[in-house]
């Protein structure tokens, strides 16, 4: 359970305003003092020159084809952004996520 850095009480979780979706991933509000704590959008994956899954971080992805039906589609601007670019299908086998990323995967840009 997540506790306020203030007093120590517990956190919920409360919803995000408009400005505040493109900002925190969630946003928090304590129970017994109303401090607000945030938790950062991490923009941080999609900055670099690899390929990386926007939910954990990791380079070791695979390569799909077509869409697969069965694990979830990440959902967010950048990866509507990078479908519509013509990015590659990409599949994260520990979050069992499917993403569009534009950029090249690291075993291409080696030239291996």
């Amino acid at each position: 359970m997540l506790e306020c850095g203030a007093c120590g009480g517990r956190l919920r979780r409360v919803r995000r305003g408009f400005w505040e979706r493109f900002r925190y991933r969630s946003l928090y509000e304590c129970w017994q003092c109303g401090e607000r704590s945030a938790e950062r959008l991490g923009l941080g994956f999609y900055s670099g020159p690899n390929t990386r899954c926007p939910n954990c971080g990791t380079e070791r992805l695979s390569r799909l084809r077509s869409r697969d039906h069965i694990d979830k589609m990440y959902r967010g601007p950048v990866n509507f952004l990078s479908w519509a670019l013509g990015g590659n299908l990409y599949h994260c086998t520990f979050c069992r996520i499917q993403f569009y990323d534009v950029r090249k995967p690291p075993e291409l840009r080696d030239g291996r």
